[in-house]
């Protein structure tokens, strides 16, 4: 796709027959090699013995649709569902667990909109992430969106009281006193 985006206006791309051939040229290996030659001769009997003219739009969608019912993982939601049920932040690392949540709640077609996907994307925080965040804001973030935000400005904070040698790792001397109470 990103291909064609840059060389939309070149021939291969403007008469769906050559398009397809570009495509097919670029599929190698062993795991593609001998769908792509059947391909290929699916398309030169498509207008050879056929007759169906180079500039036909239906080869490009037929072969987009043969090539999604050959390559759709067939169970990806479930699959997105699965992993998003085991993703965990890791470390300190707000940006690549934001991304991925987002990136799997598409893949599941799930809506940011939703209820379930809020409190999803609260069970896979650090759970002192998660602290931080109920102890800052009151009233709690409303949306996903805003969950995103206040876990990004508190992972700031964090970083920045570490850096600056301000971060305790353990309980506080008050909090020790409070639990032996």
């Amino acid at each position: 796709m990103s291909y064609e985006i840059v060389n939309g206006d070149a021939r291969q791309f403007t008469i769906p027959y050559l398009k397809v051939a570009l495509c097919l040229s670029y599929f190698n290996g062993p795991k593609v090699d001998a769908w792509a030659r059947q391909h290929r001769l699916w398309l030169k009997q498509r207008h050879e013995q056929d007759g169906v003219p180079m500039t036909d739009k239906s080869l490009w969608d037929d072969f987009e649709l043969l090539f999604r019912t050959a390559y759709t993982d067939q169970d990806a939601k479930l699959t997105a569902f699965q992993k998003l049920s085991e993703l965990r932040m890791q470390g300190s690392d707000i940006d690549s667990y934001i991304a991925d949540f987002d990136r799997l709640i598409d893949e599941a077609r799930y809506s940011k909109f939703d209820m379930g996907v809020m409190i999803k994307f609260k069970e896979g925080l650090q759970p002192s992430l998660l602290r931080e965040i109920l102890l800052h804001n009151v009233p709690a973030p409303q949306t996903l969106t805003d969950w995103k935000q206040k876990a990004r400005e508190r992972q700031t904070v964090y970083k920045a009281l570490k850096n600056a040698r301000l971060h305790r790792g353990g309980p506080t001397d008050l909090q020790k006193k409070w639990a032996q109470n």
